[in-house]
């Protein structure tokens, strides 16, 4: 394959790729806090791959409970994320979630340094500060997310 094609042609050979490459599961879990606080669903998916210091955290999640209230946190990302640049964004597609508000936009996760939870935002029409998203956005049963963060670890 391409990845052993060029760590033979650098003489890295299979024990390099071995300590830099990892795929795994992670369980994402929305929160209305920081820590604690969280939903239960059997309906939450987190695949990951770690390549170096480089995260791709791929997440799935629909079925939550209703009657939760406050701004929702996703929690549990597989590593914590590093000092530097201080924040990792993505976009995240949803559907049966509605805030309401026209002149929010973009609804995405927003992690910051040192932590494994990331915050939902949404960007505002008008210049300003990002927006936190809350759980009285659910519509039904059926409201679901998904996205994926590339973040650097330490």
């Amino acid at each position: 394959d391409g990845i052993r094609d060029v760590e033979r042609s650098r003489g890295l050979g299979d024990v390099y790729k071995r300590q830099d490459y990892e795929e795994g599961t992670w369980n994402p879990i929305w929160s209305n806090a920081t820590s604690g606080g969280t939903t239960t669903s059997n309906n939450m998916y987190g695949k990951y791959t770690r390549i170096g210091r480089m995260v791709h955290a791929y997440f799935y999640t629909w079925g939550l409970p209703a009657g939760n209230s406050g701004n929702m946190y996703l929690q549990g990302f597989p590593f914590t994320c590093a000092a530097n640049p201080g924040a990792f964004f993505c976009a995240v597609q949803s559907a049966f979630y509605n805030f309401g508000a026209d002149n929010y936009y973009n609804l995405g996760l927003r992690l910051s340094t040192n932590r494994t939870f990331a915050e939902l935002i949404f960007c505002r029409k008008d210049p300003g500060n990002y927006v936190a998203a809350n759980f009285s956005g659910f519509i039904n049963y059926y409201t679901n997310f998904l996205g994926t963060l590339t973040y650097e670890t330490t």
